[in-house]
């Protein structure tokens, strides 16, 4: 009997970000159950919106991606796709939202899938707009009303969709599962230096708090202490900020401001001692799904979103989201803890989501039993 197969909209390598890696994952388990037909824009953004590098996306199209095909066009030529695709042995359809901005598009791919009568499910990235503006709500929710069953990462995307579209329709919740390291794990290298390295990890943008970790150090006078940060910004007023803290703070603060590969994220984080995540506001994190993955200890602003996935003392510490001095106060005693004795973060945390289960809910709301 034949396998099942999944369409699946969305961005996957070699189009480069969070969206796309975590996309990817998903690919990966479905996988083990059924065929999957990719539809990704090539262009989801103009080059000024979205410059950069592309990342690696070798496993797509090797001999370890069975079942897998691929079809990477402009966002016109990709729907004329869609509308011709051979639906024979089709459970439906895996769209993924994450932007107001892609709105149109997203509409638009669902009236092609309506039409062709395939059933669809979204994977929804921020819900809610980080923005919160209304015009982006309003798109956001346009753009999710029309869609079968959703899946969210918290439950304020929950609470926020419940809340603004039909009682009728099926939302659920499941969080951000831990990115498995490609390399070999490595333990931090406290044992061969005094100091505790604090690594804040990602693409430099507003939401993320920098600013509030930056501030911090006017209150952390210990000389074992390393802070440094790592990413892409693509905001001059954001990368001024940690060049001026960088010169304020030479003997504590180090710096990389730019793209890095997977492989590379994996050393940057093999080599701190504590992850930190300020954020003012998230859905799901990648980075902290890579600090689960390392088994790293995180510290985390108290939003719930982060928070409620951390045991404290156990795989990290929660400070006042905002506020600078609590941070300081927290990396100051996570830095004596750490030195104190090691900790086996993330060990029983129940809380951590599963790729597996996201597909078997995936899985489940197509009606697709495998």
């Amino acid at each position: 009997m034949p396998r099942k197969k999944v369409l699946v909209v969305g961005p996957v390598g070699p189009t480069r970000g969070g969206i796309a890696r975590h996309t990817e994952r998903i690919l990966e388990e479905l996988l083990k159950h059924v065929d999957c037909e990719v539809y990704s824009d090539s262009k989801l953004f103009p080059n000024h919106l979205y410059p950069g590098e592309f990342q690696d996306a070798s496993w797509l199209t090797t001999p370890q991606a069975p079942g897998l095909k691929i079809r990477r066009k402009r966002f016109p030529k990709l729907l004329l796709d869609l509308l011709r695709a051979d639906l024979s042995n089709c459970a439906g359809a895996l769209v993924i939202w994450w932007t107001a901005p892609l709105a149109p598009k997203f509409i638009l791919t669902q009236l092609v899938l309506r039409l062709r009568g395939i059933k669809s499910v979204a994977f929804c990235h921020n819900a809610e707009p980080r923005s919160r503006s209304i015009p982006a709500r309003l798109m956001s929710l346009a753009s999710l009303s029309s869609v079968g069953s959703l899946l969210v990462q918290t439950q304020r995307d929950s609470n926020f969709l419940k809340n603004n579209l039909s009682s009728s329709k099926e939302i659920r919740v499941i969080g951000h599962p831990a990115y498995v390291p490609k390399s070999t794990l490595r333990n931090s290298q406290l044992n061969s230096r005094s100091s505790v390295k604090f690594l804040f990890f990602g693409h430099i943008r507003k939401y993320k708090g920098l600013e509030t970790l930056l501030d911090s150090m006017q209150w952390i006078n210990d000389t074992k202490t390393e802070i440094r940060i790592v990413g892409e910004s693509w905001s001059q007023e954001l990368t001024r900020t940690v060049f001026k803290a960088a010169q304020q703070n030479s003997e504590m603060m180090s710096h990389r401001l730019e793209f890095i590969t997977d492989e590379e994220a994996e050393d940057e984080l093999s080599a701190a001692d504590v992850v930190v995540l300020p954020y003012l506001s998230a859905t799901g994190s990648g980075v902290l799904a890579q600090a689960i993955g390392l088994n790293r200890p995180v510290i985390v602003s108290d939003i719930p979103e982060l928070s409620e996935l951390v045991r404290p003392g156990i795989d990290g510490w929660k400070f006042e989201a905002g506020n600078s001095k609590s941070l300081a106060e927290t990396i100051l005693l996570a830095g004596r803890a750490i030195r104190q004795a090691p900790m086996q973060p993330w060990e029983g945390n129940k809380s951590v989501a599963s790729w597996e289960r996201v597909a078997e809910e995936i899985l489940g709301l197509l009606d697709c039993q495998h």
